[in-house]
């Protein structure tokens, strides 16, 4: 069973245009920008910027050119220590520090603009870096350009995207509103967000998880998501993400050691992404003769109407509370998608390839079911209206080790439509390519750097 868990989630317009004023409008692109990349983030690491004259964080603004005139665009420098552990003093993250090479410039790909000559920027920007962002799937690229000032750094882009509020546990990006419940690492509400920033009514009742080793001596205990304990050490707000980090532990029993980690969870414009990190200790899973896990989203009556999509189920379906269950375990799933009137979403469930390859299964699972008891501590598959995953063949799998997987909801700025999950699966699977070189440079070889994974924190 899982033994060790590290879970590593609009412009002020005079402002802007005192800042375009300082620069040269109306400037010739040298290159179109084709980028359409809508949800991904761009994560650049710190070692590519090694030219600047200095590493402090105040001394950066972050320039996009569009229709011709240079914008400041949202963006944040993040301090991580080697082992990718967000640096905090007093369990605050710095806003403004000298970076060093373990850190991550991070901007929304969709900020991205067309390629700038060197005369766009101001001359007291002593240092320009061209940040050039390539869609490994459709070719499609754009450009970003990070300047240095020596002192008096231009006013900087007023646009956040994305903020957890530590005294109200809700994490809100331009297109939803999450809610935790109070002191734990579990959901308790979901809102749609409109374009012109409403938020709609709450749709969800409650995350449910289900744990349930078998051991071979005959123990069979169920651990659910309030079993497990959770302290907040540390959240940062930035302009492109909050980053939210949780000291989560199970008490599996008195006889077994306490086990946890660290959860990562990073709230974007309209994702937010947890990064997960498990093992597979080989003398526990020796000792286990089953093991049952299930976790689903249980939406309250808010959401009836509302259609789920997966791949088995291209034509949807619906909420009405007419008690269907329809479990799909047949085939390895990665996604679902959930739409309606009041927004949608997909959520992507992703797991280390050698997990799958040795038969490991995300099964789905859909309930509409309007007779059954909403409670706490319900089996997750009497839920109200649910959706959401199991895995399979855990045991059978016999793999041991320590294994990565990554949880992701998007929401979608339209309704949904098959097909749409594409984007949201290419910015997990297919992640944004980004390379670095001083403006000055202009013909020189550009160093391309992998996100990789990046991308999904």
């Amino acid at each position: 069973m899982i033994t060790a868990i590290r879970v590593r989630a609009l412009a002020a317009t005079a402002l802007l245009g005192v800042v375009e004023l300082a620069f040269p409008c109306g400037a010739e692109p040298l290159a179109r920008s084709t980028l359409t990349r809508f949800h991904d983030p761009v994560i650049v690491p710190t070692s590519e910027l090694g030219v600047l004259p200095n590493r402090r964080t105040d001394h950066l603004r972050l320039f996009a050119l569009h229709a011709g005139a240079l914008e400041p665009i949202p963006f944040q420098i993040d301090a991580f220590d080697e082992s990718h552990d967000l640096v905090t003093i007093h369990g605050e993250a710095p806003r403004e520090f000298d970076f060093d090479d373990d850190d991550e410039l991070v901007f929304m790909a969709k900020d991205a603009g067309d390629a700038a000559p060197v005369d766009a920027f101001p001359p007291d920007a002593d240092v320009v870096l061209e940040i050039r962002v390539d869609d490994p799937v459709s070719a499609e690229r754009g450009w970003a350009y990070l300047a240095h000032f020596a002192s008096d750094a231009p006013a900087a882009s007023p646009i956040s995207y994305a903020r957890y509020d530590t005294a109200t546990d809700v994490a809100r990006g331009r297109l939803y509103a999450i809610q935790y419940y109070p002191g734990l690492n579990f959901f308790t509400g979901m809102r749609f967000v409109s374009a012109d920033g409403t938020e709609g009514d709450n749709v969800l009742h409650r995350m449910k998880i289900r744990l349930n080793p078998t051991f071979k001596w005959g123990w069979s205990p169920v651990f659910k998501e309030d079993d497990f304990s959770a302290e907040v050490e540390a959240v940062k707000n930035g302009p492109v993400r909050s980053i939210r980090r949780v000291r989560q532990q199970l008490m599996l029993g008195p006889f077994l050691p306490r086990s946890g980690g660290i959860v990562y969870t990073y709230y974007y414009f309209s994702s937010f992404v947890t990064p997960t990190y498990f093992s597979f200790p080989w003398m526990v899973l020796k000792a286990l003769k089953d093991f049952r896990f299930t976790g689903v989203s249980d939406f309250n009556a808010g959401a009836l109407g509302m259609k789920y999509w997966d791949a088995a189920n291209p034509e949807g379906l619906r909420f009405t509370g007419h008690n269907q269950i329809a479990v799909n375990a047949e085939t390895d799933h990665d996604w679902w998608a959930l739409g309606g009137p009041s927004g949608s979403c997909v959520h992507i469930f992703m797991l280390p390839k050698e997990l799958t390859d040795a038969g490991i299964v995300r099964g789905t699972i859909f309930v509409d079911n309007a007779t059954a008891v909403d409670s706490e501590d319900s089996d997750p598959v009497t839920g109200e209206h649910a959706v959401g995953y199991s895995l399979l063949n855990v045991v059978e799998a016999g793999r041991a080790g320590s294994f990565e997987t990554m949880m992701a909801t998007v929401f979608l700025p339209e309704p949904y439509r098959p097909g749409a999950e594409e984007g949201a699966l290419a910015m997990m699977n297919q992640p944004l390519r980004a390379s670095v070189e001083p403006l000055e440079r202009k013909g020189g070889k550009a160093h391309a750097i992998e996100q990789g994974k990046n991308v999904a924190r």
